[in-house]
């Protein structure tokens, strides 16, 4: 029995031998394929290769560049450069800052103009600023200020964007004029104007009746913004297409129709007067009273 017990367990055996001979001849048969593959260098770009693909770009490139033909085309050219790119935008400032101080830290890199809002009830800084300088050179190296501190508290300092005026403007110029308005919004306009210079800035588009600046009460200072009523529709109309390149002291005006009607009852004018007590207000609410009548 030991000896058919053993002979048993020897076939057993010559069979897995000859099943893991023949799985291991499968393997040889495929292995060369593989090794064939894996051995197979990859295609790679030559450094000519690239520099072929990437020449018609660059060609491109270079036929803008010199149909324009203009500094304002390459960013590191100060000449005629973009205002937005010779400036940079600083925000974290402490509120007790001014203009002086903040001229002290970034006036280092070449001579600068510092803007900085401010609230109009309290006159205190507003927590940010934008410098501009004369050069994009000045500009870049004033970025190395990120993350400095002034009166105990970081700066962030980057680049400031382009501002969205040109597309607002655009917009503004286009738009259809509704009948009969002969009442145009200022906006944009220094703190510091007052009603004779918003007309003298307005009166190249024709007769102005009344001019209102809008006041903060507790402060009794401008709003930064004014309306302008005309004694004809057709000139406010014109002030609104004609408003490209307006200014008052240096600000650029955006001008857009003013749909509402009138001012409040409380509005009083700079003097202390009653807006409606005055004459363009009597004459407004005359023709106010006539259009009720004719409708």
């Amino acid at each position: 029995p030991e000896t058919t017990t053993f002979a048993a367990m020897a076939e057993t055996k010559a069979l897995l031998k000859a099943k893991l001979r023949e799985k291991m001849k499968k393997k040889k048969k495929k292995r060369p394929r593989e090794e064939v593959e894996e051995t197979e260098p990859k295609e790679t770009a030559s450094p000519s290769s690239k520099t072929a693909s990437l020449e018609p770009s660059a060609l491109r490139e270079k036929e803008k560049k010199e149909k324009k033909g203009s500094p304002e085309d390459d960013p590191s050219s100060s000449e005629g450069a973009s205002p937005s790119s010779r400036t940079v935008y600083v925000e974290g400032l402490p509120y007790e800052s001014s203009e002086e101080k903040v001229l002290s830290l970034f006036g280092r890199f070449g001579e600068a103009v510092v803007r900085m809002p401010r609230y109009q009830d309290s006159g205190r800084s507003r927590g940010y600023a934008h410098v501009e300088y004369e050069s994009v050179e000045a500009a870049q190296k004033a970025l190395t200020l990120d993350k400095a501190t002034m009166g105990g508290r970081y700066l962030r300092v980057s680049r400031a964007k382009a501002p969205t005026r040109d597309a607002k403007v655009a917009q503004l110029t286009t738009k259809a004029a509704p009948g009969g308005c002969r009442t145009v919004f200022v906006g944009n306009l220094p703190y510091d104007a007052n009603v004779d210079v918003v007309r003298n800035a307005f009166a190249k588009f024709g007769s102005i009746d009344d001019v209102r600046l809008p006041l903060w009460h507790q402060a009794q200072r401008a709003k930064g913004i004014a309306y302008v009523q005309f004694k004809r529709h057709v000139d406010a109309a014109r002030a609104v297409k004609e408003q490209r390149g307006l200014q008052v002291r240096g600000r650029p005006l955006l001008v857009d129709y003013d749909l509402s009607q009138g001012p409040k009852a409380s509005f009083r004018t700079t003097s202390g007067q009653p807006w409606a007590k005055t004459r363009a207000g009597k004459r407004t609410r005359r023709a106010d009273r006539a259009r009720a009548a004719d409708a």
